[in-house]
């Protein structure tokens, strides 16, 4: 979405108390102090229960049940203060563009911030958008929603999580099979408003300096590029063949 605030424009050496810059700022100061709500959504409580047997012991009992575990402030501090974690279980909002004078001496009729905000399965986009309404405060800045459909999940297609447990028997030892909730943009939506279920699968052996997606340092060993391309590969092969 993109917040736009206008205002009185002139010059910066006489600021007034109608600026659009102003007010913009104030109002994404709010918007950023802002907690969303936690909320375990199912695919994720059990995601973290398949996988809690992988964890330190201190964390594995409470990753069996993150839903409860999360009732408690000081793991739940902990939990949220990784990324990765906290965008699993909250809505997240993200400020990722500014814009306003291109000059340093003039004070601009209208500024504007570009918001990345990532919803989890199952909540809507209109109560999100009233709620960040509400959030801000200001009811003179404009919000233009730029991208937006219903965030969804689709069940675990029972043809295809059988291919990839054979494909990881095969080629991973016998490697669990647990399905994580995306948290970046997928085309999946587009399948599923036609009730088409749509999962992803990304077979990459990444190594713990790999990873940094969009980062200033994005990369990918070649050795998990040609891994992955086998991957996709046998599983469609198999898919096609039963």
């Amino acid at each position: 979405m993109r917040l736009i605030a206008s205002g009185t424009p002139g010059h910066g050496s006489t600021p007034g108390r109608d600026a659009a810059v102003d007010k913009l700022v104030l109002g994404l100061g709010r918007l950023l102090a802002h907690q969303t709500p936690i909320k375990v959504v199912p695919e994720v409580q059990k995601f973290f229960a398949a996988t809690a047997a992988g964890e330190p012991e201190s964390r594995r009992q409470k990753y069996q049940d993150l839903r409860t575990a999360l009732k408690d402030p000081a793991f739940a501090a902990d939990f949220t203060n990784n990324p990765r974690n906290n965008a699993s279980v909250r809505n997240t909002i993200a400020v990722t563009g500014l814009r306003a004078s291109d000059k340093v001496n003039v004070i601009p009729a209208q500024a504007s911030a570009d918001i990345d905000a990532r919803l989890l399965p199952g909540e809507n986009p209109q109560s999100f958008i009233a709620e960040v309404r509400r959030v801000i405060g200001d009811e003179s800045i404009k919000i233009e929603v730029l991208l937006s459909f219903p965030a969804a999940a689709s069940p675990a297609d029972p043809e295809a999580m059988s291919a990839i447990q054979a494909l990881a028997k095969a080629r991973d030892n016998d490697a669990p099979v647990v399905a994580p909730l995306v948290r970046g943009f997928t085309d999946c939506h587009f399948f599923r408003a036609k009730g088409i279920s749509c999962l992803g699968f990304m077979p990459l052996r990444n190594i713990p300096s790999e990873g940094l997606v969009h980062g200033v340092n994005e990369r990918i060993s070649l050795d998990s590029l040609r891994s992955g391309l086998r991957s996709l590969y046998e599983l469609v092969h198999n898919l096609a063949a039963e």
